[in-house]
Formats: C-alpha cells, structure tokens, sequence
C-alpha cells in the first residue's frame, strides 16, 4: 500500500510506523509548470484519474501553468519546455505511434505525449559542405576546416547565394528538385542535398 503525504508549511513533519519507508528512499518536490512548461506521466498501474480510467504504462501530458503532485499510481517521465522557432527555424519531430516524422517551424512547439525529437543524419561529405563558403570547399584552408558539432534535431538549413542553386533528393517521393538562389531551403525528413564533384574532387552542392 501506497500513499502520499503533503507538507502543510514549513517544517512539517512526520514519524514512519514500523514497516513503513519512503518511497524512492527520498522526499519528492511538488511539480510546478509554467504557461510554456508540460510534463510527461505515465500510469504505473489502473486507476481513475479525475474520472478517467488509466490503464498501466499509459502516457499523457500535463500542462501548465499548473502545480501537481503525482498520486502513488503514476511516475513523472519527463519535463518539458515549449521550443520557440523563427519562421526560418524549425525542429524534426518523430511520432512513436505511427513512427511518422515531421519537420515544425515557425510557431512555439510542445511536444505530445507520443512524440520525440528526431534526429537527422547526413553524409559526412553533406556535413562537411553545410560549413563551408557557399557549400563549396575552394582550396587547403576549407579541406582542413574544423567541424562544428550539429544540432541534428533542428532543421538542416542553407543559405543559397545569388546565381546559385542546389539539388535536393526527396528519398520519400523518389525526385529530385531544384532550388535557385537567393533563397533559404530547409531540409524536410525524408530529403537530403545532392553533392556534385566538378574540376577534380572539388565537390560542390
């Protein structure tokens, strides 16, 4: 048997009956939410919820603002924020029901209790070029470039120069598509650029 017990105000306290211990060996803080702020729970065994029925290793979020205490039944998974995106910004998102993955931009996104940040992977060479000048390595210094660490849940992002365009390969739709410059292309889950070698292993996007 399991049960909580609540703090009234400052320097309450309480003795545990032989048999009893805490759970977790530990005391528990209050969850506080803010307007942007969520929670993630999960039902560590049926119970009602306000009247719902929770049945065991059933997900779902808490938003706030809010303060919670969970009761014996469920355990507090994660804590999230909203993410805040520019129009020019975006984040990959992977639902784990359907296994779907979609890219979000331009609005504050808070991520369902199915939903995960994705990452996306890119060729090394890809990498590579995203950090040079115009996506084109010109000599010595931009072969020894060093690598900046990507964030790869946010959306790959390039800047396409005056009289310039790129490639990109839509794996999902099986075609390619041509973007000119000047314009800023984001990446969607399934796409990914198409390096060109030209004047002897110069590769160029």
């Amino acid at each position: 048997h399991r049960e909580i017990r609540r703090g009234e105000g400052e320097g309450t306290s309480f003795f545990l009956h032989p048999g009893e211990r805490l759970a977790d060996d530990c005391v528990h803080d209050i969850e506080i939410l803010g307007a942007d702020e969520a929670i993630l729970v999960k039902a560590l065994e049926a119970f009602k919820d306000n009247g719902t029925a929770r049945v065991p290793g059933e997900k779902w979020m808490l938003r706030g603002p809010l303060e919670y205490i969970p009761p014996t039944e469920v355990e507090v998974i994660d804590k999230r924020r909203a993410i805040p995106l520019d129009d020019n910004e975006g984040v990959y998102i992977r639902n784990e029901t359907t296994g779907k993955v979609t890219m979000v931009t331009g609005k504050a996104c808070m991520l369902a209790e199915d939903e995960v940040l994705w990452e996306k992977e890119l060729p090394p060479v890809v990498e590579e070029l995203l950090q040079c000048p115009k996506g084109m390595k010109h000599n010595v210094k931009d072969q020894a470039r060093t690598m900046v660490p990507r964030d790869k849940t946010k959306a790959v992002r390039f800047n396409i120069s005056h009289n310039a365009a790129v490639q990109i390969y839509d794996y999902a739709g099986k075609e390619p598509r041509i973007v000119f410059g000047p314009d800023l292309v984001m990446l969607q889950p399934d796409e990914s650029f198409t390096v060109l070698s030209l004047s002897g292993d110069k590769p160029k996007r």
